[in-house]
């Protein structure tokens, strides 16, 4: 009898596999585009949040960086301001920090203990909170809750209807209200309470602010920042304001940029210079604005014309100035001779009296009187209007109208005389170019994401956007799952042929995978992609050259290698199913199905 040699199977290489799932993708070309194509969108969306996220974080940022010095400057006019209101207050005490700067000066203007302010600290947070719920809601849920009252006044309110406020809550489907309702009670009692622990602050705040007024002689408060250091730190800590050095160099650039600023923005009260500047930035004069001024001279051309400018306008003002003296002076002469004796000079024709015609006001009258028009009237002609002691009584009412309207011309004249523009070219490019750049950047500051860089979030995502992320891989995973079953249902006779050749379970199960990994790096590398391209010309969108510049490479390389890899594992987990179920299979009932 014959023996029968049992050798063991023969498995194939990894290499040979691939090949076979390639040449399997391509005889199912639109199955497999399907499952490439569902990858695709999962992976692009999650490319884009990432690309998104990170960029939006850079640029926040980076503006953040670049606009630290004209928050503190604003934040020290607040500061340095006269009536500080309880909701700037609460804004201080809710981010006061201890050992802080901040911290010292809220103690020493209220007098109060280390316990007292953590205790108003906490109070203002949560105070920020409830005034967060009232703003979210529905305006119609806000009215009925606390109607047309605001900051202290609704918690005011909220001590004599406590009851009806919280019964009204469970009403409103707009949001719900943070915390409960019994630590909303204790907190509305314990803000009463400590209603004269603020009030301490806000009138020692106010005594600080009118010392400091006063030892200043009415000089601008924030020009404290444009002397020397050590003299103006010194002065602001007698009156509890605290400042470091550091901080002070910081406000001492800005006041500099701030009043050099200013320098140029005064030219737009004066009447001429509005008039030429409206001209060359081609706007009519009601619409010319600041930022059509720092925009003429942002360019060192437009600093040199607005200098000359400037100095064009001071010789024309000064020439005026001289001219209207040299008529009030021709005048004053004239006034103190008699009817008679001015009777005489028209009579002689003195060259003194055809003078007068060079005063518009007196020239308009003299053509009235002699019936001509203004422009065709000649000197000599005045000495015909003076023909008797009633037309000469009424030369010298004119001449008297005459003098008290360039009187108070000659005045304004004066007051209106523009001051030299004494400052560089460079320098005023310089101010304009950041005046300009600060402008841009806080429009791009009020634009950025609410949430971004808070406690709330995952590799730079909302809570919201990180469910909709899984989501849209759940989605994404029961779609290729479905593509791998709808290839197992049409692969019924290729998978028993192959078991009838020798294949084994675990061969169909890693053809399966291995073909669905190679379709979601297919899918994973358009996706990235894709996603790469809608990220990046969305922040582009909203941040403009900004987003360019701040493009974090190496971290969107690695967003990019992780999407690639988590569109492959997506693949590869959704298939493991579909490729058991095909394993399972017994070759003789796979052959039998139609």
């Amino acid at each position: 009898m014959k023996k029968t040699e049992v050798r063991d199977q023969v498995s194939l290489p990894i290499r040979r596999c691939v090949q076979l799932c390639i040449r399997g993708i391509r005889y199912r070309l639109f199955r497999s585009a399907v499952t490439v194509a569902i990858v695709t969108l999962a992976v692009a969306f999650l490319m884009t949040m990432l690309s998104t996220s990170y960029v939006d974080r850079e640029v926040t940022e980076d503006v953040r960086r670049r606009t630290a010095g004209r928050r503190l400057h604003a934040e020290w006019v607040d500061r340095l301001s006269p009536g500080m209101s309880s909701a700037t207050l609460a804004t201080r005490l809710s981010s006061v920090r201890p050992g802080s700067n901040a911290e010292k000066e809220l103690l020493g203007w209220g007098g109060l203990s280390s316990k007292e302010l953590a205790e108003l600290s906490a109070l203002a947070a949560r105070k920020m909170e409830y005034e967060a719920f009232l703003t979210e809601i529905d305006p119609g849920d806000r009215s009925a809750l606390v109607g047309t009252r605001e900051g202290d006044e609704i918690f005011e309110y909220l001590r004599t209807d406590l009851d009806g406020f919280l019964e009204k809550t469970g009403n409103i489907r707009s949001g719900s209200l943070p915390g409960t309702g019994e630590e909303l009670r204790v907190f509305v009692k314990d803000f009463a309470r400590t209603k004269p622990l603020r009030e301490r602050i806000l009138t020692g705040h106010a005594q600080a602010v009118s010392g400091l007024a006063e030892e200043m002689k009415d000089v601008p408060l924030m020009s404290i920042f444009l002397g020397e250091q050590a003299e103006a730190i010194a002065k602001l800590a007698r009156h509890g304001f605290l400042l470091d050095s550091a901080d002070f160099s910081t406000l001492q650039r800005e006041a500099d940029i701030q009043a050099d600023a200013e320098k140029i923005l005064a030219l737009l009260a004066e009447g001429r210079m509005r008039g030429v500047m409206a001209r060359r930035a081609k706007v009519k004069v009601q619409d010319i604005t600041p930022k059509h001024v720092l925009k003429i001279v942002s360019s060192k051309r437009g600093a040199r014309w607005i200098r000359e400018e400037v100095e064009a306008t001071r010789k024309s003002t000064t020439k005026k100035i001289q001219q209207t003296k040299q008529q009030l002076t021709l005048l004053a002469e004239l006034l103190k001779l008699g009817e008679q004796e001015i009777l005489d000079l028209a009579a002689k024709k003195a060259p003194k009296l055809a003078e007068l015609l060079q005063i518009t006001q007196i020239r308009q009258a003299v053509a009235g009187q002699l019936g001509e028009k203004e422009y065709d009237l000649k000197p000599e002609q005045i000495f015909d209007a003076v023909g008797g002691l009633e037309k000469a009584t009424w030369l010298k009412g004119q001449m008297q109208a005459a003098r008290d309207r360039l009187s108070l011309n000659r005045r304004g004249l004066e007051e209106g005389q523009l001051q030299p523009l004494l400052l560089t070219e460079e320098r005023i490019v310089e101010v304009a170019e950041t005046w300009r750049e600060q402008e841009s950047l806080a429009r791009v500051e009020a634009a950025l994401p609410a949430e971004t860089g808070t406690g709330r979030q995952w590799l730079g995502f909302s809570s919201r956007t990180g469910w909709l992320i899984i989501i849209s891989f759940v989605v994404c995973a029961v779609g290729v799952t479905n593509a791998m079953l709808m290839s197992v249902t049409e692969r019924f006779r290729e998978i028993a042929t192959m078991k009838c050749l020798g294949a084994l379970d675990s061969f169909i199960m890693i053809s399966f995978v291995l073909e669905s990994s190679l379709q979601g790096l297919a899918g994973g590398l358009v996706g990235v992609v894709i996603g790469f391209v809608l990220g990046t010309l969305r922040s582009c969108w909203g941040f403009g050259l900004l987003a360019v510049m701040n493009l974090p490479v190496m971290l969107l390389l690695a967003s990019a290698g992780a999407c690639l890899v988590a569109g492959m594992v997506l693949a590869a987990m959704a298939a493991l199913y579909p490729a058991w179920v095909a394993a399972r299979l017994a070759p003789m009932e796979a052959m039998r199905i139609e």
